[in-house]
Formats: C-alpha cells, structure tokens, sequence
C-alpha cells in the first residue's frame, strides 16, 4: 500500500458516506496522483463514487479541468447505463408477472438502491433468481417464444443479451430471508469471484452499504451462526476489516479480475490465502466449476 492509495480509499469511503476508515484524503493531490485515482476508480467500477467524493471537495483542490471533464463524461456514461438497465429489469418483471412467473432480481440495482445516489453505481449484469424446476422450465420457454437465445454457465444457469446487457438466470439464490440472506449472498458472492479471478471494490462497496441500509434490522447473532455454518465467518471477518493484505489484492486484481496479468499470476496465491481462511468453501467452488465445465462438454 502507497500513499495515494491511501487517499484513493479516503475519497471512496467519502463517496458512500461511510465514516473514515482512513482518516481525510491527503490534499492537495498532485496531477500524477489525481490521473492514478482517476483510473483506479475506473478500473476498481467505483469512478461515479469518487467523482461524487471529488465533487464534495473545495473546488480548489479539485483534479485540473481537463481530467475533470474526462471524469464527469464517464459518469454520465454510467448514469446513462443505470437508467438502462432499470428499464430492460421493468420490462422483465412486468414479463414474469404477466406469465406467472416467480423471479426475484439479486444484487445489482438491488443494492444499487442503497448507495447515496444509485445512478453513480456502475452497473452490470442482470441476476434473476429463478426457483422450482416448472417455473424454471417457463421461463425458458418464455424466452423461447421471445426469440431470445441463451447459453448454460457452468454452475447450472444460464445467460443471455438484452439490449445489450448481459442477464443471468441462477437456480440458487436467497436461501435466507430477510436481510441474512441479503448480507449472506453479497458476502459469498465477493468471495466466489475472490477466490477465482479476484474482485475490486466495486462488490466490496455494495456489502458494506447493504451492512449500513440493514443495521439493527436482524440478529447480529444469527447472522454469525449463519456464516460459521457455511465455513466463511472467518471471510466476513477479513472483509469487513479491510486489512492491508486484502487491500493488496484488490487493488492488484481490479474489478472482478479483469486485470489478466494479475488473474492468473495470483493463482498459487490465491490458494494459499484462501485455503486457510476457508479450504472447505474453496475447494467446494473449484471442484462445482471443474465439474460444471466438464457437464457442459
């Protein structure tokens, strides 16, 4: 961890109004600096969440007006995309409502809902959790009769493109009501994509909003003995104490581990890591995609 590193994570806990964790960013920034936090919060998909924290700066310590109109382009971008996206998830739940059709949507504009200000949440995917083999069954069919095409993914689902954004159908989902089970599937799903490919702050935001939109509204209690039965109360301890070690990899890998020449070099780390902290939901995960794949040869 470097010092505008440092500063980079101020100006995102700032962004989502959490309280410092890293005490006031380090002002002023030098052009070196601002350049790297504004392609870092591009590469981490938090650049609307840390604009707003620049926003919220005095405007003589803000980046120099070149970097600034870059920067306000993108999250126009992304708030043009949000506004997409809430649309194709209207149009899709007035779908299975109009054919009976039990989906409920997961993360994404979900937890999007919880940010500050949702629209400057970089969006992606579309997850529908889809229970029950029939209603399974009719939602494909109902695809089918739209003349939409969609590929299996190796842990049983299946996705497709519409209006140009990806959407997934998934057969588990929220196995816990309420906000356990909200907390739990951001929790599992940070830690899935971390022990494969690695994760950016993206996904790490969206937990630690959800903690903040559900606090006092479930049994802290309950929610640990929920985690130790599913072997990763140990995760949710790292995770929630941001030490530099996890840092590290998230700012390594980027977000989702888009970053290629890191996704693969960090493997053997990665198990390392991983194996201690919970080799029974690491290996469970290696052995579904291994499986999964061979399923679909």
């Amino acid at each position: 961890m470097v010092k505008v590193q440092y500063k980079f994570l101020s100006l995102l806990w700032k962004g989502l109004d959490l309280p410092p964790r890293w005490g006031e960013p380090g002002l002023p920034c030098g052009n070196e600096e601002w350049e790297y936090i504004y392609r870092e919060s591009l590469r981490q998909a938090v650049c609307g969440i840390v604009w707003q924290a620049v926003r919220q700066l005095p405007q003589e310590s803000w980046p120099g007006p070149e970097l600034m109109e870059r920067w306000t382009a993108d999250v126009v971008r992304i708030s043009r995309d949000y506004e997409r996206t809430r649309k194709v998830v209207a149009y899709q739940r007035g779908e299975w409502e109009k054919n009976d059709i039990d989906a409920t949507l997961m993360k994404g504009l979900v937890s999007a809902a919880m940010y500050p200000c949702p629209e400057l949440r970089m969006s992606g995917d579309i997850d529908w959790y889809v229970p029950g083999k029939e209603n399974w069954k009719r939602a494909l069919e109902l695809l089918r009769s739209n003349g939409i095409k969609w590929a299996p993914d190796s842990d049983g689902g299946i996705h497709y493109v519409l209006d140009c954004i990806v959407v997934e159908h998934h057969r588990d989902g929220l196995e816990y009501p309420g906000p356990i089970g909200e907390l739990y599937l951001r929790c599992e799903h940070i830690l899935h994509h971390a022990m494969v490919t690695g994760v950016g702050f993206k996904h790490i935001c969206d937990y630690f909003m959800a903690l903040r939109f559900y606090q006092g509204g479930y049994d802290e209690g309950e929610y640990r003995r929920y985690l130790k039965n599913r072997g990763i109360a140990r995760w949710d301890d790292i995770l929630r104490q941001l030490p530099d070690r996890l840092l590290d990899r998230v700012f390594r890998d980027g977000n989702m581990g888009l970053d290629l020449k890191y996704r693969f070099r960090g493997f053997l780390s990665r198990a390392v890591f991983f194996l201690g902290v919970c080799p029974r939901v690491y290996l469970k995960r290696w052995f579904g995609l291994f499986f999964g794949r061979i399923g679909r040869i």
